[in-house]
């Protein structure tokens, strides 16, 4: 998917060998994450769960929004004017919604 997503078969060989595609990093996280921390980096809530002290963006579940307003104010009124909406598991911004 990523080579037609990223227009790799315009790419000379070398230009290729500079990426780091879904497939190399999946292999790399096998071998270097344990388990436990292979399912938080699957789960995009999850990764922020875990991780937010490096997460410099407003990130929220659809159930925080249902159950908190003050965060969809936050998020509509951010100084980029924009909103990403994300499946929580999506890989390659499959199924990827801004505004």
């Amino acid at each position: 998917m990523e080579y037609f997503q990223f227009g790799f078969y315009k790419k000379s060989h070398d230009e290729r060998k500079k990426w780091v595609g879904a497939g190399f990093i999946y292999e790399y996280q096998l071998i270097m994450n344990l388990n436990i921390v292979r399912d938080i980096l699957d789960d995009k809530r999850k990764i922020f769960k875990y991780y937010k002290k490096f997460v410099l963006h407003i990130l929220a579940s659809l159930e925080d929004l249902i159950s908190n307003e003050e965060i969809g104010t936050k998020l509509l009124n951010n100084p980029s004017g924009k909103i990403v909406f994300k499946s929580s598991d999506g890989k390659c911004d499959i199924g990827l919604l801004s505004s």
